[in-house]
């Protein structure tokens, strides 16, 4: 594992009766960085989660931690609602092993660090859906941890929460934290993301650095995005699959490797009865890869 590693997979292989849901694994995340995973449901992502937290074991490889360990912001809120946010957080000091002695001044770093001080005295159940996600993120790094892990933590808030919890992640990982971060949002993994790794069938089917792959698989191609004015019947979306046209029927998609070359596109879904209704164009992102890595 490097110096500056918060979390390393070294051929991670993890299985149960029905056969292997992980199988040679190997992932790295730097500190100070976000690593985004993705992969659909039943892709090995909770199964990977486990084994890193030590609650399955591998069958083959290693799961090496950086100094410091791991902390856990689970999809749900896992706080005891009818206490203060101080209060909660002195417990969870407590489950992670810091000493009695370093709680108190513990507690209120994290509440400076998370911004929760102006409710440290509040019940949590009162709290609003995003403090309380906000409160969730307290409770994992009150021991310090090298690597956080955040499974969904925005799913469920609305976007105002969402962008203060990313603004909170942002800082973490500036003040050197790793974070694997799982979301089905690619807006979320675009915002955060620094290196990028697609689960799929229990391997790793694509992983590394956003621009990196972005760079590798693309080049310097854009993506054509068509808006059909109107639905479109099997003829027409046979024709815009004949085009190469890819995704879903109210936004189809194509690499393009020229303005000349989404001229001559756009006018051939015109030839197919077409009409779009907007034209975006754009550089492939995060959506891109993920189509790429599960169709392969």
């Amino acid at each position: 594992m490097t110096r500056t590693a918060a979390l390393r997979l070294a051929d991670l292989t993890v299985g149960y009766d029905a056969g292997p849901v992980l199988s040679g694994v190997n992932l790295e995340v730097e500190a100070s960085s976000v690593c985004v995973l993705l992969g659909v449901n039943g892709a090995g992502k909770t199964t990977m989660i486990r084994a890193i937290l030590g609650r399955v074991r591998p069958t083959r490889g290693r799961v090496i931690l950086g100094s410091g360990g791991v902390g856990l912001v689970p999809q749900e809120i896992a706080l005891f609602p009818r206490l203060t946010v101080t209060e909660n957080l002195a417990v969870f000091a407590r489950l992670a092993g810091v000493p009695r002695k370093e709680v108190s001044r513990r507690v209120s770093e994290v509440l400076e660090t998370t911004g929760l001080g102006p409710r440290r005295r509040q019940v949590v159940s009162t709290l609003s859906g995003g403090w309380q996600r906000r409160a969730n993120v307290a409770a994992a790094i009150l021991h310090r941890p090298a690597l956080l892990i955040l499974d969904e933590p925005t799913a469920g808030i609305d976007r105002a929460a969402q962008a203060m919890l990313h603004d909170l992640i942002r800082r973490m990982v500036a003040e050197g934290m790793g974070v694997l971060l799982t979301t089905h949002d690619f807006a979320e993994a675009e915002a955060l993301a620094s290196h990028l790794a697609i689960l799929a069938g229990g391997h790793i089917a694509m992983q590394g650095a956003v621009p990196d792959l972005i760079s590798t698989h693309f080049g310097g191609s854009m993506l054509l995005t068509l808006t059909p004015g109107a639905q479109m019947d099997e003829g027409q979306r046979r024709g815009l699959g004949e085009i190469g046209f890819t995704g879903t029927p109210n936004a189809p998609t194509l690499l393009i490797a020229s303005e000349n070359a989404g001229l001559e596109a756009v006018a051939r879904a015109r030839g197919h009865g077409v009409t779009p209704r907007r034209i975006t164009l754009e550089r492939p992102g995060i959506a891109a890869l993920y189509a790429r890595a599960v169709a392969a």
